[in-house]
C-alpha cells in the first residue's frame, strides 16, 4: 500500500534546483529516485543549516542559491550510477 508522504519544502526546492540547473542531466533515469533519496540524506547530514535557511527565508536569495550549488556540485562528484 503506497500512502503519500509529503515532503518538505526545503527539500524540494532543493530537488526542484539540482533538477532545473542541469545536475540531473547526466543520471540515467533509473538513478534518478535513488539519486533524489542520496541527495535528500546529504543535505539532511551536512547541509541542516542550509536547509532550515530555505524555510527560514522563503526565497532564493543570493546565499541559498550559492549554497545549493555548492552542495549539490559536491554531492555530484561522489554520486555513483
Amino acid at each position: 500500500q503506497n500512502q503519500f508522504v509529503p515532503m518538505a519544502v526545503e527539500k524540494q526546492i532543493s530537488i526542484f534546483y539540482a533538477a532545473s540547473r542541469g545536475y540531473l542531466d547526466q543520471i540515467p533515469p533509473a538513478e534518478i529516485k535513488r539519486f533524489e533519496q542520496e541527495f535528500l540524506s546529504y543535505m539532511e547530514a551536512t547541509q541542516a543549516d542550509l536547509l532550515k535557511q530555505i524555510t527560514v527565508e522563503g526565497k532564493l536569495s543570493e546565499t541559498i542559491d550559492t549554497g545549493l550549488k555548492n552542495a549539490i556540485t559536491e554531492f555530484v562528484k561522489g554520486f555513483a550510477a
